[in-house]
């Protein structure tokens, strides 16, 4: 069976001229398996962030390597991030927008059309709110929306209804 994600001699290194190298990540090694949940922790300064940029491909890194679903991710970045979720650990709702507006724009990063995107957001609104706040998130956005909702919100689009 394929891994979702597998990480084999991941590191790192930053070279400024002048400065001794800083080596961010030191060859982190591990798979994660279907229906596992997985969770990268440490304190300041381990390399947590720098990890999941090389590990996804938005920085490259200096060895190893980094596949999602057995897709190189340098190799073949398109795909692999098409594979990809990532949560954001700050949410990325904009105020000035609506909820339903955000959702919609959101799904069109990953090709769902705008109305078939409305449809999903509809759909999910439905569900998760009362008809009193999904009609007031529509026309605007609401600061009450609770930090899980907040987060959930923009991949509402993207989800198979």
């Amino acid at each position: 069976m394929t891994s979702p994600l597998s990480v084999l001699d991941l590191a790192k290194q930053y070279n400024t001229p002048g400065r001794d190298p800083v080596l961010a990540v030191r060859g982190i090694s591990f798979e994660i398996h279907e229906g596992e949940c997985f969770g990268l922790l440490g304190p300041n300064g381990a390399g947590k962030s720098t990890s999941m940029n090389c590990i996804s491909g938005f920085y490259p890194a200096t060895s190893g390597s980094s596949k999602i679903f057995d897709i190189d991710v340098y190799a073949h970045p398109k795909q692999a991030r098409m594979k990809l979720g990532v949560c954001a650990q700050e949410d990325t709702l904009d105020t000035d927008f609506s909820v339903m507006d955000q959702m919609v724009r959101y799904g069109t990063y990953f090709r769902v059309p705008v109305e078939e995107g409305r449809r999903r957001s509809a759909a999910l609104l439905d569900a998760l709110v009362s008809t009193t706040k999904r009609t007031t998130w529509w026309r605007g956005f609401r600061a009450e929306c609770g930090d899980g909702f907040r987060w959930r919100a923009p991949w509402s689009a993207i989800r198979k209804s």
